[in-house]
């Protein structure tokens, strides 16, 4: 959804125009069965994007996934974030990643110190309960990290912890500063 945005209160442009991001659910007829938007549930500073550019993509959604309860995680690049998504009320469960984020990542050295995702991609909940995520690491990388990679986390949801179960990655590293999946 393409709006204009007063951003001079952000050090912005007064014409500037936001992306922001939408979720529909369509039933068979083509009818708007569940809508949410992100304007309404993160704020425009939450992203890692130059708000002083005229059009802003704060959130760029590059990955929903029903999650095995019917709630929606949500992978969100510019937010560096993956957001769960209440589907009944459109309201946000919890924020992991980003500058919201309210897990602790346990034994995953390049997220430790209260560390964040970077510019990730294809959130995806296995099976077995556990999350995987592509990592690409656009923020990090030039502050010496190695190359981005796959992560799988096991999520307590209760007490806010990710804790690593593996890392995927590829010998020497690659980097990829967009696109990717594990």
């Amino acid at each position: 959804d393409f709006q204009p945005y007063e951003m001079t209160l952000h050090g912005g442009q007064s014409d500037a125009h936001v992306y922001d991001l939408v979720i529909q659910e369509l039933d068979q007829g083509r009818n708007v069965v569940f809508e949410w938007n992100s304007r309404n549930h993160i704020p425009v500073t939450d992203t890692y994007q130059p708000l002083t550019d005229a059009i802003v993509d704060y959130v760029h959604g590059n990955a929903v996934e029903q999650d095995s309860d019917g709630n929606l995680l949500l992978s969100s690049r510019h937010l560096s974030e993956v957001t769960k998504i209440n589907r009944e009320t459109g309201q946000i469960m919890w924020r992991l990643g980003g500058k919201n984020n309210q897990f602790t990542f346990l034994g995953d050295p390049v997220l430790a110190g209260g560390g964040a995702f970077s510019y990730q991609h294809d959130i995806r909940r296995l099976a077995n309960g556990h999350v995987t995520i592509f990592y690409n690491g656009n923020q990090f990388i030039a502050a010496g990290q190695r190359g981005s990679r796959g992560v799988e986390y096991a999520l307590d949801e209760v007490n806010k912890t990710a804790t690593l179960v593996r890392e995927l990655r590829t010998t020497p590293d690659i980097v990829s500063l967009f696109m990717g999946n594990v």
